[in-house]
């Protein structure tokens, strides 16, 4: 005869089996979903990270895109000014050569005449450098003289001043009473020349 014990076992066990197999299967479902989840989860952060790389790596390439760029214009600059400065550097050389040449005397008187056109008074005195004075002072105070009561139609004293001037050339025309002063050397106009030259030769030079 079977030990009813034996038989409780049986009950129980077939009754636990019963119980067991939804569990089991719900735990599959469940451990299934919870894969699912982490796999979708996983695959999200992955996009999320490949499009933040993305973002940082375009963000980046603009950086350098920008660095690149800004270094080009100012490399582009730098040899712009480098031309324009050689330009002036150029210019001034020749006006220095042209103290030496035959045609300085008559520079000189133009730039004398030049500037008593605008100023007024009937006394004047011409500054110039001490080789120029010496060489040339004289000859270019009569001829400026006769320029300018013949052109301008009004007589006018104009003398050589004993005080000289440095630089590279030309004169200073000023009044007798030091009230008017027109500073024709050539360092002053260059200078003052200098912005309409730098805007012609960098549009004829470096139309970019």
């Amino acid at each position: 005869m079977t030990d009813p014990t034996d038989r409780l076992a049986e009950q129980i066990l077939a009754d636990a089996r019963k119980q067991a197999e939804p569990l089991r299967k719900r735990a599959e479902r469940e451990a299934e979903a919870a894969l699912r989840r982490a796999q979708e989860d996983a695959e999200r952060e992955r996009q999320e990270v490949v499009q933040r790389a993305e973002r940082s790596a375009e963000r980046n390439a603009q950086r350098m895109r920008a660095r690149a760029d800004l270094e080009v214009q100012n490399i582009r600059r730098q040899a712009r000014e480098q031309i324009l400065i050689r330009a002036r550097e150029r210019a001034m050389q020749k006006l220095i050569e042209m103290t030496r040449s035959p045609q300085y005397v008559e520079q000189l008187k133009r730039l004398a005449l030049a500037a008593l056109r605008l100023m007024g008074g009937e006394r004047f005195e011409l500054l110039m450098r001490a080789e120029d004075r010496e060489a040339h002072g004289a000859i270019v105070a009569r001829a400026v003289r006769e320029s300018v009561e013949r052109e301008l139609g009004r007589p006018i004293e104009l003398i050589v001043s004993s005080e000289t001037i440095g630089g590279s050339g030309g004169l200073i025309v000023r009044t007798a009473d030091k009230h008017q002063v027109a500073d024709q050397t050539f360092e002053a106009r260059l200078g003052r020349l200098w912005a309409q030259l730098r805007e012609e030769m960098a549009e004829e030079l470096l139309p970019e």
